[in-house]
């Protein structure tokens, strides 16, 4: 299981990062480190059969995908991340700021890809 925990200076919320596990891995996990109750993680669990997931919980916003390489998945999951900050902020959603959201994703992506490497995780 890869965790690890990532700050955002614009955002309130501290960013979990989990893969190479399954949700109900994740979902202990947050029970015992972060003491959350499993009943507040009730939309996680939801996603238990899923490929990946980004949810708010608690004081944290959790961004999960079941398998290292599936790297689209994890891009999907990076959007949905990037427009929760940019919603946060009161920055719109629009082809006339696209390239702010491009570039914002390019940076998530880049801090994701770092944690893998740092994992030595195999992304081939």
């Amino acid at each position: 299981m890869i965790v690890r925990e990532l700050d955002c200076a614009v955002y309130s919320e501290i960013i979990l990062f989990y893969t190479d596990c399954t949700a109900s891995k994740l979902v202990n996990h947050m029970h015992s480190k972060y003491k959350i109750p499993k009943s507040d993680m009730a939309e996680v669990k939801k996603h238990s059969r899923t490929i990946g997931f980004a949810h708010h919980v608690k004081n944290y916003f959790v961004i999960w995908y079941r398998t290292p390489t599936d790297l689209a998945t994890l891009v999907h999951e990076l959007y949905h991340l990037c427009t929760r900050i940019f919603d946060y902020k009161g920055i719109p959603i629009s082809y006339e700021n696209d390239e702010a959201m491009a570039y914002y994703m390019g940076h998530w992506m880049n801090r994701f890809l770092n944690v893998l490497k740092e994992e030595k995780a195999n992304l081939v």
